[in-house]
C-alpha cells in the first residue's frame, strides 16, 4: 500500500506543478489536495512509531527502505525529521533493502535531506561491477542477468548532479545552481552539456577545507556556486573556487 501510494502522491504534486507553470492554479490546488490526503492517509494508518519508520501496510508488519525513502521525498514525515529517517533506514538491516534501481530514489533523498556528501560512500555495488570486469551496469546486485540495463544506471546522474553539484537553477536551465557535495573524494572533474555549451567544473579538496577549483560557463550562462550555505554569484565564463 504504502510504495503505490507514495508514488501515486509523488505524480499528483508533478501534476500540480505542471498546471501550475501553465496557469491553471485551480487544477493545480485540486491535485495538491489529493497528494496531501494520500499523504495524510498513509501516514496515519503506516507510522509506525515505536520503529519511529512507516510501514509498507497498515499491519505494521513489513518495514522498507523503499517506503521510507519515498516518505521523504514526499513529505510524508516533516522536513525537520527527514535526516533522522534516512539515518534510521540506512543503519537498519532487518528491514527489506533497494535494489539497484530503487537506489535512484535514495540519491535523490540524501541530496533532499542536505546529506548528498554520503553518496559516494553508496556506490558498493558499482564498485564490485568493476571490480568483476563489467564495462556496463548490470541489472541486478550480485547476479546481473542483464548486463546493460539503464536503470541501474543512475550514477551517471547523481555523479554529476550531487557530486559535482550541476543543477538547473530554474526552469528550462536558464541558470545554473552549483551545489557539490565532494564527500571523501578530494577531486572531481566533471561537464555537462547546456544548450548554451558545456558546463565544466575542477575542483580540489585541500586538508578539511572547503574546495579549491575553477567553474567554466558558457557564455550568457549565469548561476550561483553554494558551499555549506555560503552563496557565490557565478557571472562570466570562468570563476575561480577558493572555499576556506
Amino acid at each position: 500500500m504504502t510504495i503505490h501510494s507514495l508514488f501515486y502522491a509523488m505524480a499528483l504534486d508533478d501534476a500540480a506543478d505542471l498546471f501550475a507553470r501553465l496557469g491553471q492554479g485551480t487544477e493545480s490546488q485540486r491535485y495538491r489536495r489529493l497528494a496531501g490526503a494520500v499523504r495524510e492517509t498513509v501516514h496515519r494508518l503506516c507510522w509506525d512509531a515505536t520503529r519511529q519508520l512507516l510501514a509498507d501496510t497498515p499491519s505494521h508488519k513489513f518495514f522498507s527502505q523503499q517506503a521510507n525513502i519515498l516518505a521523504i521525498l514526499t513529505g510524508t514525515v516533516p522536513r525537520s525529521e527527514q535526516a533522522r529517517l534516512l539515518d534510521r533506514l540506512l543503519n537498519d538491516p532487518s528491514i527489506a533493502q533497494v535494489q539497484l534501481y530503487f537506489r535512484y530514489y535514495l540519491g535523490r533523498a540524501m541530496s533532499q535531506t542536505g546529506q548528498g556528501d554520503r553518496y559516494v560512500d553508496n556506490l558498493g555495488p558499482w564498485e564490485k561491477m568493476l571490480a568483476n570486469g563489467m564495462t556496463t551496469f548490470g541489472e541486478q546486485d550480485g547476479n546481473p542477468r542483464s548486463e546493460c540495463h539503464p536503470w541501474s544506471a543512475t550514477p551517471v546522474y547523481e555523479l554529476l548532479t550531487t557530486v559535482a553539484g550541476i543543477q538547473p537553477g530554474e526552469p528550462g536551465f536558464k541558470t545554473v545552481r552549483i551545489d557539490p557535495a565532494l564527500g571523501g573524494l578530494r577531486h572531481v572533474e566533471a561537464a555537462m552539456p547546456h544548450p548554451l555549451g558545456m558546463i565544466e567544473v575542477s575542483f580540489d579538496r585541500v586538508g578539511d577545507s572547503g574546495p579549491k577549483g575553477s567553474i567554466r560557463l558558457p557564455a550568457g550562462l549565469t548561476g550561483e556556486f553554494f558551499w555549506h550555505g555560503k552563496r557565490t554569484a557565478l557571472q562570466g565564463t570562468l570563476v575561480t573556487i577558493d572555499e576556506k
